[in-house]
């Protein structure tokens, strides 16, 4: 477990299934290899994905306030969003690979929610 406490905090999991953090601050979360949870918490925070890197759990994601950071050349325009009854999928759409479960947000995440 990752645990970023105040502050603005840079947090970067292992290769293991991590639970990831932020705490207060506007925080930058990496789960890496594995099936993580990232919990953002209080702030402005980002959360990074990329395919390869295993499926990750997104808790607390706050639309128009926080930001997924995709790496490996991907882009906004290659995923596939779909809805669950517990939240938003996101998928590379080429491979079907899931990314990200994105707990208790349904149809709100846009290209607005994608930065750097």
């Amino acid at each position: 477990m990752l645990n970023g406490d105040a502050g603005n905090d840079t947090l970067i999991g292992g290769k293991d299934n991590d639970l990831v953090l932020g705490g207060e601050g506007d925080d930058l979360l990496f789960g890496d290899l594995g099936d993580d949870s990232l919990f953002g918490g209080i702030g402005s925070d980002r959360f990074v994905l990329g395919a390869g890197g295993g499926t990750d759990t997104v808790i607390n994601f706050e639309v128009g306030q926080d930001k997924f950071v995709l790496t490996g050349g991907l882009n906004f325009q290659q995923l596939l969003l779909s809805q669950t009854a517990g939240g938003t999928l996101l998928q590379v759409a080429a491979t079907g690979e899931v990314l990200a479960k994105v707990v208790g947000v349904n149809g709100a995440i846009g290209v607005g929610d994608f930065g750097f």
